[in-house]
């Protein structure tokens, strides 16, 4: 009896399973560095962004995006974005 050869489409299909476990694994390791390095703006950071963010120029228009912000902070959009919201606390 000659041995079982895998259908092409079965070994595709085993390929692809394994990339999309290495690939949500990766991505969980990302969001949790991403998570880790967000906490880097402490609470004078926060007012500071906060104060930049509401800053207005002589248009009316902000003075300062939010791009602009972070990359004066050192930390991404989305810290940024986290922290401008007025009811959350700032905390140290």
């Amino acid at each position: 009896m000659a041995p079982a050869v895998p259908r092409p489409g079965h070994v595709l299909s085993g390929l692809l399973e394994r990339e999309n476990r290495e690939l949500r694994r990766a991505n969980e390791i990302l969001k949790a560095a991403s998570a880790y390095l967000g906490l880097a703006l402490d609470a004078h950071g926060v007012e500071m962004a906060r104060a930049l963010y509401e800053m207005k120029g002589d248009d009316g228009k902000r003075r300062y995006t939010v791009q602009q912000i972070a990359d004066r902070l050192g930390v991404s959009r989305a810290t940024i974005y986290r922290h401008l919201d007025p009811d959350k606390p700032v905390s140290a």
